[in-house]
C-alpha cells in the first residue's frame, strides 16, 4: 500500500511547494508553509505511534484515496497563482 502512497505524497508536496514559493515574496515565508504541509503527516505518524490510529492496508487505501482525490485538484489551482505570460516582451535576434 505505500507503493501507492509514498509518491502521491511526493507529487502533492511538491505541487503545494510550488504554489507556497509562488504566493510568498521571502524564501523563509515559503519554508514555513513548507513545514505546515508537512505536519498532517506528522500526525498520521503521531496518531499510529500513540494508538489512535492502526496503520493497516484499508487505513492506507484511504489514506491513499484520499492524496489520490487532492493531486489532480491541486492543477488547476497552481495555474492561477503564476502571471500570464506576455509575448510583449520577445526579444529581436540580431544577425551579424
Amino acid at each position: 500500500m505505500l507503493l501507492f502512497l509514498a509518491p502521491l505524497a511526493a507529487v502533492l508536496s511538491i505541487e503545494l511547494s510550488i504554489v507556497a514559493s509562488a504566493r510568498v515574496s521571502d524564501a523563509r515565508a515559503a519554508q514555513r508553509l513548507g513545514a505546515l504541509m508537512f505536519t498532517p503527516f506528522m500526525g498520521i505518524y503521531i496518531g499510529a505511534e500513540i494508538g489512535l490510529i492502526s496503520l493497516d492496508t484499508n487505513t492506507l487505501l484511504i489514506i491513499s484515496g484520499i492524496l489520490a482525490a487532492l493531486d489532480p485538484s491541486s492543477l488547476p489551482r497552481q495555474h492561477s497563482h503564476f502571471p500570464e505570460r506576455r509575448d510583449s516582451h520577445k526579444v529581436e535576434v540580431i544577425r551579424l
